[in-house]
């Protein structure tokens, strides 16, 4: 079984989504980093403009989608119970649609932005490609996307951890150039990457344009 299809089987439960962003997002720690990485994704979408409509894929409990710029914002996830959860945060202010990014139902170029949020990076590089491609044919536009650096103070922190003997949480790293390469293969090329926090976070967001 593919990790793709494995993270759609592991995201369907009711449980994995009511308890989804009360885990992730709802500490005073969990909030701050939600903020640092909308601002992240506020900038690159201001060179996206104009932004009549945006796909955000995979939604999950939409914590982002009711809150980007456009005239119409479109939230797909491939996990019903993931949809209930953000539609009641959304309060009707965006349409959702239970998908799957390998069966994407839009034509071609139909978004003038693409996001996708902590996804991609939980792929291995030969889905991540493949999935890239996918989403390239729904937007005319830009793509947004999250990516793990491997040169940043906590990675720094990780590995002297690693090499003093304690446990660290495994986790794929890129460098800027892996993540371009990356983008290249699936017919994008890279327009900026900003850190979601200056010289602390490890976490990156990517604006992509078809190349």
């Amino acid at each position: 079984m593919s990790t793709l299809a494995r993270m759609k089987r592991n995201y369907q439960g009711l449980r994995v989504a009511v308890g989804y962003s009360a885990t992730r997002f709802s500490t005073p720690m969990g909030r701050l980093r939600n903020f640092w990485k909308f601002r992240a994704i506020r900038r690159l979408l201001a060179r996206c403009e104009p932004l009549d409509r945006i796909l955000d894929i995979p939604c999950g409990t939409g914590r982002f989608t009711s809150r980007l710029p456009s005239r119409s914002t479109i939230g797909v996830d491939v996990s019903f119970q993931m949809l209930r959860e953000a539609e009641r945060s959304a309060r009707g202010q965006v349409a959702f649609v239970q998908g799957d990014v390998d069966d994407l139902p839009f034509r071609s170029g139909a978004f003038d932005c693409v996001l996708t949020i902590r996804f991609l990076r939980h792929l291995p590089r030969s889905e991540r490609v493949k999935v890239l491609g996918r989403l390239r044919e729904v937007s005319q536009g830009g793509m947004i996307f999250d990516f793990v650096h491997r040169s940043s103070w906590k990675a720094l922190v990780g590995r002297v951890r690693s090499s003093l003997g304690f446990r660290v949480k495994a986790r794929e790293r890129l460098s800027c150039d892996e993540v371009a390469e990356e983008l290249r293969e699936a017919g994008l090329r890279p327009v900026a990457m900003l850190p979601c926090f200056q010289f602390w976070s490890e976490k990156w967001v990517v604006l992509a344009e078809r190349g």
